[in-house]
């Protein structure tokens, strides 16, 4: 259920864009399913389960990205909240680069809209943190 509603959000996503002629929205759609993709085929290929049942809304993947440095990265990561933050930081480094910076059109708007959504979620976790009591060795 929990990839269907994926799918649902994802194709809506890409149905808007299209409607509303919203460029920075279908390249972030193509963008962020194409990670979620790649991090579902990595877990699946440490459990040792087929990736493709694990897969969102494939049709709307780019092809051209390559997620193979941030997934070695991502499964290094010495705890899970350390590789959130470094997926978060390949989003926002993403949208760095697309953010079509003082087009004031509404691609512009859409970025400036996605970032701020990075940021609430940092600053949601750095407050879990402060408030969390200290791990033991």
């Amino acid at each position: 259920p929990d990839d269907e509603l994926w799918s649902a959000y994802f194709h809506h996503a890409a149905h808007l864009a299209r409607r509303r002629a919203c460029g920075f929205l279908q390249d972030w759609v193509a963008y962020e399913v194409s990670l979620r993709n790649a991090l579902a085929v990595a877990r699946a290929r440490a459990l040792q389960l087929e990736p493709t049942d694990y897969l969102v809304a494939p049709d709307l993947a780019q092809s051209e990205t390559d997620f193979l440095p941030i997934i070695n990265q991502w499964a290094e990561a010495p705890t899970p909240l350390a590789a959130q933050r470094l997926l978060d930081q390949a989003r926002w480094d993403w949208l760095m680069e697309h953010d079509h910076w003082f087009s004031f059109a509404d691609d512009e708007l859409a970025a400036y809209t996605a970032k701020l959504m990075l940021i609430r979620r940092w600053h949601r976790l750095r407050q879990d943190e402060a408030e969390s009591p200290p791990q033991g060795p």
